[in-house]
């Protein structure tokens, strides 16, 4: 009896503790059979999808390989084509370089003691040549310098400064032409400005030819309308617009103008005096 009331009352508490429990008995519970079969399916497409992906990039890779193992065979190909190429040209050159070589010492060393010769030669004929058919104009130019060297010594300038600069310098342009009678004067020594005359001592008519060196134009009007002279030379770095007698007067304004000019002059008077 006493433990069959046991038993009764141990069931009552198992009971009793089951309805305590708000959710009802505990039990482990799995995940829905589709969501397996669902995620089983994904994965199996992704791993097909991947070993595919893979097989085409292996198969793109193997192609890239391949083109550019095609260009790099076709870029060696061109460049030795480029190498032949270069080769035969540099052969043909060269050759021709030796060809012509051989061709002038063939004919060079045979033929230079004529070579030399026939120029000697004709240089000799072309010399004589000239010498024969300027032979005038040659005897006329050391005539001509001979008579300028004649000139020089014997024929009288005066040179009319208009300060004392300028008389030096010009006197020493004459002695480098090698003129041998030269006389200076200043302006104000041979012309009197207040009078408008010439000085009593000065007598321009003991000179072949007068240069006004560096005048201003009123001193050059004043001392040709009082002169005598035919002809002056005016020196001067400025051009003059002003000369009222210009006809007169033959300017030059550097040293080789002024030494033609002279020349000139000197040679028209030595002519005229001799016919």
């Amino acid at each position: 009896m006493k433990n069959h009331f046991a038993g009764s009352v141990s069931g009552i508490i198992f009971l009793l503790s089951l309805w305590m429990m708000p959710n009802g008995p505990v039990m482990a519970q799995d995940p829905p059979q589709k969501e397996y079969v669902s995620r089983i399916e994904k994965l199996e497409q992704r791993l097909e999808l991947k070993q595919e992906l893979d097989g085409v990039a292996k198969e793109l890779r193997e192609q890239q390989f391949k083109n550019i193992e095609q260009q790099y065979v076709q870029a060696i190909e061109k460049l030795r084509n480029e190498q032949q190429a270069y080769k035969n040209e540099v052969q043909e050159k060269n050759l021709l370089i030796y060809v012509t070589w051989a061709f002038m010492a063939v004919v060079g060393f045979g033929s230079f003691f004529q070579i030399r010769r026939w120029t000697k030669d004709e240089v000799s004929k072309q010399v004589g040549d000239v010498l024969k058919s300027e032979s005038d104009l040659v005897r006329q130019i050391i005539d001509s310098q001979a008579l300028e060297n004649r000139l020089k010594e014997q024929k009288s300038l005066l040179v009319i400064s208009g300060s004392s600069a300028a008389m030096g310098d010009l006197e020493r342009e004459f002695k480098a032409m090698h003129f041998k009678q030269v006389t200076s004067r200043l302006f104000h020594t041979v012309f009197d400005l207040d009078n408008n005359t010439f000085k009593p001592d000065f007598h321009e008519d003991e000179y072949e030819l007068i240069v006004l060196n560096q005048l201003t134009e009123d001193e050059i009007n004043r001392y040709v309308d009082k002169s005598q002279q035919a002809i002056f030379l005016g020196f001067s770095y400025e051009y003059l617009k002003n000369i009222k007698e210009r006809e007169k007067l033959n300017f030059a304004n550097s040293s080789f103008t002024l030494y033609a000019r002279i020349m000139e002059v000197l040679k028209y008077r030595y002519i005229t005096e001799r016919h």
